[in-house]
């Protein structure tokens, strides 16, 4: 019985344990679980507490704005990367025999120099250079001009106490550097550059370390670098507005031709799908009968007007590249030669040859006559003048969705005028003084380029004056002023 009753209770005894191990295990799980919750709470709070104080998302987007920049400013570069990196490569050992024999200075190192035109090598040589390689072209760009510029010249300037040809050097080398890098690598070469020919002229210098020359200097130096980033970050600006002037025209231009493309292709499906079964009737086919083709009459009357219609869409598309390559091309306004000119014939031919979208468009440009005048001027810079300022007028009326514009002459001495009246539609106040700007807001919807601006410099060379006014009744008004013609 004794053995019996010890064999019996050994699997009691082992489910026990494992029991007991189950419950241990759980145990842990739950605490490092518990752990794991805490750990990553505190994470998360940490992560608050940086994203607060350091603003991480603000220097996330930071870096990502100076990546962008440098790949864009080394893109603007890497074409002249031969040239330039061959007269880094022969300019730097050259003055070195420029600077030691021809005229001497206090110091001179030709192990620099030939490190500095190694580095410029290596950018002449990129044409070779292995696509393995290819990804660090723009990494080695930089760093060639951090050693060859800031670094080089400001360890050479220090070297020589400060002489008068390496001040002026590294003025040239500065203002070189702001015709090169964008204005963030510009600050940030400058710093790191002075610093390391600051470490390296305390490490090399054999004599006691005097900076009094420097402090003369400081005025100079920070005069330098304010006026350098300003011009710097004034050139990319400058080309961010024309990059966003040519976008514009190109949204523009591409809606203003939508229209009248669209019509043309509607008119080439109609024509596809209906023109074989007419032509195939009219050669007297027998097995083709039009009626039983069932085209509908609307459609048949639609074939008619189809040529029509695809000429008019035609010459729309035409004025349009007309006016937008008017209001691009270069014009020296002094050369320009003044005959005798009919106002009348002016506006006759600005309408005749602006491209309206719709007969609707063409009924909302209304010309009263009235005291018709002869006067000086140049035909084709007049009626381009007359065309901008009505494809600014008609952008403003459909923005609105009201009113009309109204032409009326008006004789007078020494000056005759046209007013074109937005009846019904009043300009923004804030927007009449830029309204002949060459970026003017009023001027981006128009689609075909800097129209107002021309106009306003056509006129005035002319020997008149176009301006824009809110008149009290709450329109807006364009005048032309024209001199008058000699009797």
């Amino acid at each position: 019985m004794p053995s019996g009753s010890s064999g019996a209770s050994a699997p009691h005894a082992n489910a026990t344990t494992l029991d007991a191990r189950r419950t241990a295990m759980n145990q842990f799980e739950r605490i490092r679980s518990q752990e794991d919750s805490a750990q990553a709470a505190s994470r998360s709070v940490l992560l608050d507490v940086l994203h607060s104080v350091f603003r991480l998302d603000a220097m996330r987007d930071l870096l990502s704005a100076y990546r962008r920049s440098t790949a864009a400013t080394f893109a603007r570069f890497e074409s002249l990367l031969l040239p330039i990196g061959l007269c880094g490569a022969f300019g730097m050992p050259l003055y070195y025999f420029i600077w030691t024999e021809l005229f001497p200075q206090t110091y001179e190192n030709l192990t620099l120099r030939l490190a500095g035109g190694l580095f410029c090598l290596l950018m002449a040589a990129k044409p070779v250079w292995p696509k393995v390689l290819r990804p660090y072209l723009s990494l080695t760009w930089h760093a060639c001009l951090l050693f060859c510029i800031p670094f080089f010249f400001s360890f050479m300037l220090l070297m020589n106490g400060g002489s008068p040809v390496w001040l002026v050097t590294w003025l040239c080398g500065f203002f070189m550097l702001v015709v090169i890098v964008n204005w963030m690598n510009l600050v940030l070469f400058l710093f790191v550059g002075i610093a390391m020919a600051v470490g390296a002229y305390e490490l090399t210098a054999a004599q006691a370390t005097t900076y009094g020359w420097v402090t003369q200097q400081i005025p100079v130096f920070f005069f330098a670098l304010i006026a350098g980033t300003l011009a710097s970050y004034r050139r990319g600006m400058a080309q961010q507005e024309r990059f966003a002037g040519i976008s514009a025209i190109g949204r523009n231009l591409a809606r203003e031709l939508n229209g009248p493309l669209r019509g043309m292709t509607a008119a080439a499906v109609g024509l596809k799908q209906y023109l074989p079964v007419v032509l195939q009737a009219g050669a007297n086919r027998p097995d083709v009968d039009v009626g039983q083709a069932a085209i509908p009459v609307a459609h048949l009357k639609a074939l008619e007007e189809t040529p029509a219609r695809i000429q008019s869409d035609l010459q729309r598309i035409s004025a349009i590249i007309q006016m937008l390559a008017g209001n691009s091309e270069e014009v020296d306004w002094r050369a320009l030669t003044l005959a005798r000119l009919s106002i009348d014939d002016c506006i006759r031919l600005a309408l005749r040859r602006y491209p309206f979208s719709s007969d609707t468009e063409r009924r909302l440009v209304r010309w009263r006559g009235g005291e018709s005048f002869v006067f000086l001027g140049q035909q084709e810079m007049i009626v381009r003048a007359l065309m901008s300022v009505l494809k600014a007028a008609l952008s403003s009326v459909i923005q609105f969705g009201r009113g009309e514009i109204e032409i009326s002459l008006t004789r007078g001495e020494p000056f005759n005028v046209v007013t074109v009246l937005l009846a019904g539609v009043r300009i923004p106040s804030r927007l009449i003084p830029q309204v002949f700007d060459a970026q003017s807001s009023l001027e981006s919807s128009s689609g075909t380029g800097p129209g107002l601006y021309l106009a306003k410099h056509a006129v005035e060379a002319c020997g008149g004056d176009l301006s824009c006014r809110n008149a009290e009744d709450g329109e807006t008004r364009f005048e032309f002023r024209l001199p008058a013609a000699p009797a």
